[in-house]
C-alpha cells in the first residue's frame, strides 16, 4: 500500500483500481473505490464530451465509469503520473472495442487530479493531454 503522503501514488492507485474493477464483482468494485476514492470525490468530464457533466460521490463516479465500459468497452493503462504545482497530472490510455459495433479504438486522456485525506478527491478529464499537464502546473 502506498504512503498516503505521496499524491502521485494515490492517483496511480485510483486509476489502477478502476482498471481492476472492470473485471470484478460489484462488491469488489465498491471495495476498490472505497480504498482509493474520497467519499466526496468529484469527477468532471471534458466539456467537449457529448453531454458532459460533473459527478460527485464514490457511487455516482463508479457508476459513470461502469456506464462508459458498457457502451465503449476498453481497458485502462496508466502511462504517466506526475505531481505539479497545482495538482497531479495523469496520462491514461483507454483502448478497446465498442460494444455492438465492434469498432476498435485507442485514446489518451489527461487528468488534473487532487488528493484529500489520502484519497482521490477531484479529477477532471481532458482530451488535450498537454492542457491537463499545464493546468496541473507542470512545466
Amino acid at each position: 500500500m502506498p504512503d498516503v503522503g505521496c499524491e502521485a501514488e494515490i492517483v496511480r492507485g485510483a486509476f489502477l483500481s478502476m482498471s481492476r474493477a472492470a473485471d470484478g464483482t460489484p462488491e469488489e468494485s465498491a471495495a476498490l473505490t472505497e480504498r482509493w476514492f474520497h467519499p466526496e470525490v468529484e469527477y468532471v468530464e471534458d466539456p467537449s464530451w457529448p453531454g458532459s457533466s460533473t459527478y460527485r460521490g464514490r457511487e455516482l463516479v463508479r457508476d459513470t465509469f461502469e456506464g462508459y465500459r458498457e457502451v465503449i468497452g476498453g481497458s485502462i493503462a496508466v502511462e504517466e503520473v506526475v505531481e505539479g504545482d497545482n495538482g497531479v497530472f495523469a496520462r491514461i490510455r483507454v483502448s478497446g472495442e465498442s460494444s455492438g459495433a465492434h469498432i476498435p479504438w485507442d485514446q489518451s486522456f489527461g487528468y488534473l487530479c487532487r488528493v484529500r485525506d489520502g484519497k482521490l478527491s477531484y479529477f477532471r478529464a481532458y482530451f488535450d493531454v498537454d492542457q491537463a499537464k499545464r493546468d496541473a502546473g507542470i512545466r
